[in-house]
């Protein structure tokens, strides 16, 4: 990590009140909340602020799939949704899509989502652990 960044450091906690959707805010319209071909209906099922207060650990994943720019995103959605179905019980599994406006986020310019801005990333993906 680079000296100033304005990333998360090593270490530090998710920030309390920063909220994510839910299933449930879009009517359980997954292509909504996620552009994985197959998304994985546990990560979409309580947001990150109430995550965080639940008492569990929580894993925390931002791609975006099918619009990644690293060639990460998709294999990253793969592999962490493979660690929820094996350790779902254990921890919370919330996952967010790096861009604003899907189906198409070239409809909103490919704006970044309020969690990008608000944990200051500008690239994907990302996965936090707390």
């Amino acid at each position: 990590m680079l000296a100033g960044s304005p990333t998360l450091k090593i270490g530090s906690k998710i920030p309390g009140g920063i909220d994510t959707p839910t299933a449930a805010d879009v009517g359980n319209d997954y292509k909504r909340l996620s552009s994985a071909t197959q998304p994985n209906p546990a990560f979409y099922q309580i947001g990150l602020a109430q995550a965080i207060k639940n008492g569990k650990p929580t894993v925390l994943l931002l791609s975006t799939p099918a619009f990644c720019t690293s060639r990460l995103c998709g294999p990253a959605y793969d592999t962490t949704s493979a660690l929820q179905k094996r350790y779902g019980d254990k921890f919370n599994f919330v996952s967010v899509e790096v861009y604003s406006g899907l189906p198409n986020p070239a409809a909103t310019n490919w704006q970044l989502t309020p969690i990008m801005h608000a944990l200051g990333l500008a690239s994907e993906p990302w996965l936090y652990f707390d």
